[in-house]
């Protein structure tokens, strides 16, 4: 189950969402406080985060940096400040989307799957590799040749790892 953290000071609003988001069976944790956000990201180390700007303790603008400078967790923006300038600063600062309020709990899920979908697909690109009809999937470290599982020593299976990651 994905993990999502909402950071948003409106509770009203954390709740809708949250809701929505669980609908679609995410696991949802939320923190009103800004002061407490990077705490309880640390800690529970979420698979994407909604994150609001103006935030008690500590402002979103911090709080995205603070994530981008240890993580790649795609965050996305989640503010009343629909200003070309402020987006463009949002999405320059490492935010992968940006959605303004007013908006609609179904559309801002639809968002979520999308850029969750992108992450997934390029995550999984880094931990598997092709070879022509060889799939080395270094995360399981499993391999296929033309589809079929390929069983190997584990020192075998060391080897070709070994030699897949240092080509050449």
């Amino acid at each position: 189950m994905k993990k999502v953290l909402i950071i948003e000071d409106e509770i009203a609003i954390a709740r809708v969402i949250a809701a929505y988001l669980q609908k679609e069976h995410y696991e949802v944790v939320t923190v009103h406080d800004g002061a407490e956000a990077i705490d309880v990201f640390d800690r529970i180390q979420p698979h994407l985060v909604l994150l609001d700007i103006h935030l008690p303790g500590m402002d979103g603008w911090e709080i995205l940096t603070s994530i981008r400078e240890k993580s790649a967790c795609p965050v996305i923006m989640l503010t009343a400040l629909s200003e070309t300038e402020q987006k463009l600063s949002g999405l320059n600062l490492g935010a992968d989307d940006y959605i303004t309020k007013p908006f609609v709990a179904a559309e801002v899920v639809a968002r979520v799957n999308a850029v969750l979908r992108r992450f997934s697909h390029v995550m999984e690109r880094k931990h598997v590799r092709y070879y022509g009809s060889l799939k080395i999937d270094f995360q399981s470290h499993e391999v296929y040749l033309n589809g079929a599982k390929v069983l190997l020593t584990p020192r075998d299976l060391s080897v070709l790892l070994l030699l897949a990651e240092n080509p050449n």
